[in-house]
């Protein structure tokens, strides 16, 4: 069950503030001729996950907001994608995985590469989508995790 404090947290964080920051820096990106933005959804914003509603559809409205401000911006030469990181090893999912009394190991069977995913790989993607040499990639929603399906 999901609460309404959940429901309207998960989409503060996740989408309205998305929307306030692009609204910031879009002015300044088609002054300078273009510019690059890369938004974080998640592999659950393209396929749900169960049990974590709020969280879906927050990361699915990202991955729409992404697909839709990249078209109404391509024009201007701003790219707009988004990585979609499956299961990362952060602080967060090591609580999170304790809570449920799990382990990293368990996370790691899990995937068919053998392991989830480091921060670093996550950021070397984006770092990589913001370069010039991903110049031409505009309305990519790029998912990252080791072949893992949604469970």
């Amino acid at each position: 069950h999901t609460s309404e404090a959940d429901w309207l947290l998960s989409l503060e964080v996740n989408v309205n503030a998305l929307f306030h920051l692009c609204q910031a820096v879009l002015p300044n990106m088609i002054a300078a001729g273009g510019g690059a933005i890369v938004n974080t959804a998640s592999q659950w914003g393209l396929t749900p996950a169960p049990g974590h509603i709020a969280y879906n559809v927050s990361k699915a409205a990202v991955v729409a907001f992404t697909k839709s401000l990249a078209r109404d911006y391509a024009p201007h030469k701003v790219r707009v994608n988004a990585v979609c990181p499956g299961e990362i090893h952060t602080p967060m999912l090591e609580k999170g995985i304790k809570e449920k009394g799990k382990t990293i190991a368990d996370l790691d069977a899990m995937v068919p590469y053998g392991r989830i995913g480091k921060p670093e790989e996550v950021a070397a993607l984006i770092a990589f989508l913001a370069s010039n040499e991903a110049a031409f990639t505009c309305g990519a929603c790029v998912e990252i995790t080791g072949a893992q399906a949604v469970a």
